[in-house]
């Protein structure tokens, strides 16, 4: 019974963690600038914002 409810909060916490994970790697993907667009004219070059 006591491995049982170890390896329930072992899977458990394998989902929390992989779920944090993806979320991080969801907003972090929004968030960066499409640098590789296919409309653009000249795709190898990379735009760069002046400051």
């Amino acid at each position: 019974m006591v491995n049982f409810a170890i390896s329930a909060m072992l899977i458990w916490l394998a989902i929390n963690i992989a779920f944090v994970v993806l979320r991080l790697w969801a907003t972090r993907h929004r968030a960066m600038p499409h640098i590789d667009r296919p409309d653009r004219p000249y795709p190898e070059v990379i735009p760069v914002r002046p400051r």
